[in-house]
């Protein structure tokens, strides 16, 4: 056996690794465009699993939706697809909302926990935006249109939904 590549052999698997990893952005860099653009990934994984339509309960202002997850936030969902009481998404944790009107898709909603943003508010980015990317409420808002809602369920990370559906 032969082992003089072997030293490359483990740089090649070792970059091959550490590019896969998902690395956490730059708070910094995080505008409007770069937030619509981490919502377009397709390994976002849904709402207990179901990419069913769910109606609007209780006093929501976003209608019927789906609800899908980055890698990070689902990382602390129990079996049941819900985020345990008590419990907080890690950093850099994506929710993302999904409006429709029947069929068609009106609004990407997500919600990016960065506290270090300059922009956060209860730890968290809020946006909203067209299916093509349109702003609609903007980042430099500072979730001013959202906390009040959101802060009544600050044992849930301020999300909503788990308590609702």
């Amino acid at each position: 056996m032969k082992f003089r590549n072997l030293p490359i052999l483990l740089l090649v698997c070792s970059v091959i690794l550490l590019s896969q990893c998902e690395k956490d952005p730059d708070p910094s860099g995080i505008d409007d465009d770069t937030l619509f653009s981490l919502v377009q990934n397709n390994n976002f994984v849904y709402y207990k699993g179901s990419n069913t339509l769910l109606n609007g309960a209780g006093d929501s202002p976003h209608g019927s939706f789906k609800l899908r997850f980055n890698a990070k936030a689902a990382s602390v969902l129990d079996a049941s697809g819900k985020l345990p009481t008590g419990v907080s998404f890690p950093d850099s944790s994506i929710v993302l909302k999904e409006v429709y009107s029947g069929n068609t898709l009106q609004l990407l909603i997500p919600m990016m926990k960065l506290p270090s943003h300059n922009q956060s508010a209860s730890g968290w980015l809020w946006a909203e935006y067209g299916p093509s990317g349109k702003v609609v409420y903007a980042l430099n808002k500072a979730g001013s249109g959202c906390t009040g809602c959101h802060g009544r369920s600050t044992n849930r990370d301020f999300t909503r939904s788990f308590d609702l559906h």
